[in-house]
């Protein structure tokens, strides 16, 4: 006959559920500690990436145009919306400006739930 001792050990570790309350105390904050920081880094990466748009966009028009802004090739999906300005400079050329209004995606309930930015890109055309 073979000795069961250790499966009947394994049964009663198995059926304690002393413990799953802690756990649940600690994996809550924890969860929301991810998700913050979570939030925070594609807060910070979208704005990054905001502010690269709006100035190669504004590079491009300055660059390869005589004074018309080119529509954006590839625009992200958090752009709400743009607007651009050209002021002509005394001696000739312009200071071509865009700003774009940028939408971060809401990752966590626990943070603000419109974080919205500005994006904005200067260029100088010195075609003009």
């Amino acid at each position: 006959m073979v000795n069961y001792r250790w499966f009947k050990k394994f049964l009663w570790l198995r059926r304690n559920e002393s413990g799953n309350v802690e756990s649940a105390l600690v994996l809550i904050p924890l969860m929301i500690l991810f998700l913050s920081v979570l939030q925070i880094a594609a807060s910070v990466m979208g704005r990054t990436i905001g502010g690269d748009f709006a100035q190669s966009q504004i590079s491009r028009t300055g660059l390869y145009t005589d004074g018309q802004f080119l529509a954006p090739l590839n625009p992200p999906t958090s752009l709400m919306g743009s607007k651009s300005s050209r002021v002509q400079l005394p001696g000739g050329g312009a200071v071509l400006t865009l700003s774009q209004t940028h939408k971060i995606p809401l990752l966590t309930p626990l943070l603000a739930s419109n974080d919205k930015f500005n994006a904005t890109g200067i260029v100088i055309d010195e075609n003009s």
